[in-house]
């Protein structure tokens, strides 16, 4: 208070709500203004002592009774500062209501921030399964007042959720699926995990893949990638190109004429998710096209790109996801 409208990128990977502030000793660049925290009536440092502060995974305090937060991501992406609260509000779907003011949401504010952020955006919306994150605060503050957001219609695919116990690093915020096989140009390749099948645990066994609306490019473990390469470049007959030097990416096509890219089929538990081309390559440069499935490393992800003109649902209560394709009209170039 007073109002000021910001845009966050959603992050089903990520537990704590931050946006960039004035006074950052470092900040990327934002089309929109800073948040000003000196100038809202209702922004509140937490303490290093509260409840609060407990709730986000490893503070410090190394100002004097201030709560801390850092949080790294995996492509290098940073962000630090105060922990913080303030009222958020929202816009209605509803034309009976005019908005959705939620006070007191424990939040980050970022003073240190870098990475691949656009420069859109001012911060990340958390939205991973953890204490701190938003939807679990929006829950524990609307209790009686449930809202539901579900995904539904005759053409929609469920798959369960997988929760797992936290890693070797501490990590216990992600979704998970069942990654069984994928099919290119109707070519099924099953996908077995060596690494899980000595695990006594169903659910470590079952959920191999992570989805996260926060990572760009889809990763696959080397050795099941290395197939899925090989069974990709035999079904696509064209010209191999070089990927630009500003873009790591293997695979790469020249587009300057029509390119037959295959569609891809991830196969999840009783689920059939059918990716157009346009989740699975991008259009890097002006005529090079390239594929956005690459080798993974410690996880295996299912990226933001391949859920593009997907509705998905996530069913925290119990425990599966809802994946409903959406109508896309254009060429093939369109797309691309």
């Amino acid at each position: 208070m007073p109002p000021m409208k910001t845009y966050a990128s959603l992050d089903t990977g990520s537990d704590l709500t931050w946006v960039q502030c004035k006074l950052c000793t470092h900040c990327y660049k934002q089309i929109l203004p800073l948040f000003d925290p000196q100038k809202s009536s209702t922004y509140k440092i937490i303490g290093c002592q509260s409840k609060e502060c407990k709730l986000v995974s490893k503070p410090t305090c190394v100002k004097k009774n201030v709560c801390e937060y850092e949080v790294q991501y995996g492509d290098g992406s940073y962000s630090t500062g105060d922990v913080a609260s303030e009222t958020f509000t929202f816009d209605s779907t509803s034309k009976k209501v005019d908005n959705i003011s939620i006070p007191h949401v424990i939040f980050g504010s970022g003073h240190n921030n870098d990475g691949t952020f656009s420069n859109c955006t001012t911060g990340i919306v958390g939205l991973a399964d953890t204490k701190s994150s938003f939807i679990n605060q929006l829950d524990n503050k609307l209790k009686g007042n449930s809202l539901i957001a579900v995904v539904s219609g005759p053409n929609v695919l469920t798959t369960p959720m997988i929760r797992k116990k936290p890693d070797i690093f501490g990590n216990d915020m992600f979704y998970f699926l069942n990654f069984e096989s994928i099919s290119v140009g109707g070519k099924k390749l099953e996908f077995k995990s060596s690494q899980l099948m000595n695990s006594s645990d169903t659910n470590e066994v079952l959920g191999n893949i992570i989805i996260d609306s926060g990572t760009t490019l889809t990763f696959l473990p080397e050795y099941f990638y290395n197939k899925f390469e090989s069974s990709l470049v035999e079904t696509i007959k064209e010209k191999r190109r070089k990927s630009p030097p500003y873009i790591d990416l293997p695979i790469c096509y020249e587009t300057k004429s029509v390119v037959e890219f295959p569609n891809i089929v991830f196969h999840f538990t009783d689920a059939d998710i059918e990716v157009l081309p346009m989740n699975t390559f991008s259009k890097v440069d002006e005529d090079v096209t390239c594929l956005t499935i690459v080798k993974g490393g410690r996880y295996s992800i299912y990226e933001n790109l391949a859920q593009m003109n997907f509705l998905i649902g996530y069913d925290l209560v119990n425990h599966k996801f809802s994946f409903l394709p959406t109508l896309f009209f254009g060429k093939q170039d369109d797309i691309l």
